[in-house]
């Protein structure tokens, strides 16, 4: 099953977080970061929101970011190339294969992005952490769950190869881009809506990976709900009020 159950102390936050309509703000340290991203952060998953972390922004931020959740540490962004770049030269004609389908040379520039481990100067802009190369990588390389939050584009990535079964405590990140060249980390709890999966993930997975959209099938349907009634609010908006 997914993580982040609820239970009967975050069933109270979450009641606090709807009434407020505020990201749920458990330590002080994360106000700033929430006073600065909220309007960028899609009001849905305000009420789900228990860290709001900015991390470092050197041009490893993606990294830094993906490091806080899987509990190692911003410091530690080289880990997180490293078992990248490792996951992509073990399968090369895999990735390859996927990759440059959507470009021409998309993986070779998905992989030497990932080639920067300097720790003395920001990381220049050709070794940014990339969207959608990297999540791809990244769900498969840690066996999680990838969510990208932006206000109207969301999207989820899930591993392609393996089937759901054999991860089922696997770790749900979640990441959110402000702009082109910084990310923050955001930790959701309880049963937050999952976001629909990247659009070329069911080409790209293996038939045995089909399992990772079943588990969360519910959950996608519920962030399908809230995006469909955002679309009626719109629509029936006059403009000449």
């Amino acid at each position: 099953m997914p993580p982040h159950k609820p239970s009967k102390r975050s069933s109270k936050k979450k009641e606090t977080g709807v009434a407020i309509g505020f990201p749920l703000v458990v330590y002080p340290k994360d106000v700033v970061a929430v006073n600065r991203y909220k309007g960028l952060v899609p009001s849905w998953s305000y009420p789900y929101i228990s860290r709001t972390i900015d991390v470092k922004p050197d041009g490893n931020c993606g990294f830094r970011a993906i490091a806080e959740r899987l509990g190692i540490g911003q410091k530690s962004w080289r880990e997180v190339r490293v078992s990248m770049m490792n996951e992509m030269d073990r399968n090369l004609d895999w990735w390859r294969a996927r990759l440059n389908t959507e470009q021409p040379e998309f993986f070779e520039r998905a992989l030497s992005q990932l080639d920067f481990f300097e720790t003395v100067q920001d990381a220049p802009r050709n070794r940014l952490f990339q969207l959608p190369a990297h999540g791809y990588v990244i769900a498969q390389a840690f066996n999680c769950v990838l969510i990208l939050l932006e206000p109207h584009s969301s999207q989820t990535f899930f591993p392609m190869r393996e089937g759901a079964d054999r991860f089922r405590d696997h770790p749900v990140l979640v990441i959110a881009n402000f702009t082109d060249t910084h990310w923050l980390y955001i930790q959701l709890e309880w049963d937050f809506p999952v976001p629909f999966p990247v659009r070329t993930w069911a080409r790209f997975a293996k038939e045995e990976a089909y399992g990772w959209r079943a588990v969360y099938e519910n959950r996608i349907n519920e962030y399908a709900r809230i995006m469909s009634s955002w679309r009626v609010e719109c629509d029936t908006v006059d403009l000449n009020d």
